[in-house]
């Protein structure tokens, strides 16, 4: 009886890759866990990962009927790994945003452009190293000049949002200098060379836009920055 009962699990066991898995509640072993459980036990909801188990059909992600009567959908451990394997390799925008330095609306504008692809909402994890690594190699040794500015301070106070691939293109085809920070607080951080910043964004095309950044305005008024920003709270320039 031992052996015929081994046999009965090697056998419930193996069906669970096919499409139609045999479960018993006496063969606890062979039940598969349905999309709830395996939800909770990935920490995603279970919408999402229905939506990851349908490209899955050919790794036993199936349908089972319930001693109740109720049809409940199942997975095998197959199923459950390749699923979790997706999971891992799609982010969402402000994951990628923390991975690249940059505001969730800057990545937002990257999908916009076509420098980033998403499927399903989400991002390739992979894509958004490859895009990181595309402008971290071009980094070079040299000391920062003396009016070098963080990446992400670049383009918070200098770039215009819709000018972010652009700029991302200028970067990685090598038409301005990235260099490493060499600050204790953050150790190889991305920098621009701000004069060199200026001088490209001056050719860029300016003609489909009829409003000006705040360091745009304070160039050509010749103020301070933090003038301008007075100027915009007291109502004497009106900002959208």
């Amino acid at each position: 009886f031992p052996t015929r009962r081994s046999s009965d699990l090697t056998y419930a066991a193996a069906s669970l890759e096919t499409s139609a898995p045999i479960v018993g509640r006496n063969v606890p072993e062979s039940r598969p866990p349905s999309v709830l459980k395996i939800a909770r036990e990935l920490r995603v909801r279970p919408e999402r990962l229905s939506v990851v188990l349908d490209t899955l059909p050919d790794l036993g992600v199936t349908m089972r009927r319930t001693a109740g009567g109720r049809v409940r959908r199942v997975a095998s451990p197959a199923a459950v790994a390749a699923a979790r394997q997706m999971l891992a390799a799609r982010i969402t925008t402000k994951q990628a945003a923390r991975m690249l330095d940059l505001a969730p609306a800057r990545v937002r504008q990257l999908i916009v452009d076509g420098r980033l692809l998403t499927q399903g909402g989400r991002l390739d994890r992979a894509a958004v190293m490859e895009l990181r690594t595309s402008l971290t190699c071009r980094a070079v040794t040299d000391r920062p000049p003396i009016d070098a500015v963080r990446f992400e301070h670049a383009l918070r106070h200098w770039i215009p949002l819709d000018r972010t691939g652009a700029l991302v293109d200028a970067l990685r085809d090598g038409e301005l200098t990235i260099y490493r920070a060499v600050s204790v607080d953050r150790p190889g951080a991305l920098m621009l060379c701000l004069s060199q910043l200026n001088g490209w964004s001056a050719t860029g095309p300016n003609s489909d836009r009829d409003w000006l950044t705040i360091p745009e305005v304070a160039q050509r008024l010749g103020l301070k920055q933090q003038v301008v920003y007075h100027l915009v709270r007291v109502g004497l320039i009106s900002t959208e």
